[in-house]
């Protein structure tokens, strides 16, 4: 996906949502160490197949938005989920 250890995925539905703010924020302090990268859900094709590569989406009953944190090993890709309050 990327050539950074590690990428920060939000994905929203409305780009005026208080936790893109708050992510936002927080992408600016680790700007040297991860890929943070926010995108609202839409229908086209590329964007179908990431909702369904991180398991989000109405398919597995996922509430938006939702944070993924993506790492990159040894060619290597790792999905995580984080279940937590995006503050």
């Amino acid at each position: 996906m990327t050539i950074e250890p590690y990428t920060l995925l939000l994905i929203h539905i409305d780009p005026a949502c208080d936790e893109l703010l708050e992510f936002t924020r927080a992408a600016d302090t680790m700007w040297e160490e991860v890929l943070s990268v926010s995108t609202p859900l839409t229908e086209i094709k590329g964007m179908k197949k990431l909702v369904r590569f991180l398991g989000t989406g109405p398919k597995f009953e996922v509430q938006y938005p939702v944070l993924r944190i993506i790492e990159r090993k040894d060619d290597r890709i790792f999905k995580y989920k984080y279940d937590g309050e995006i503050t």
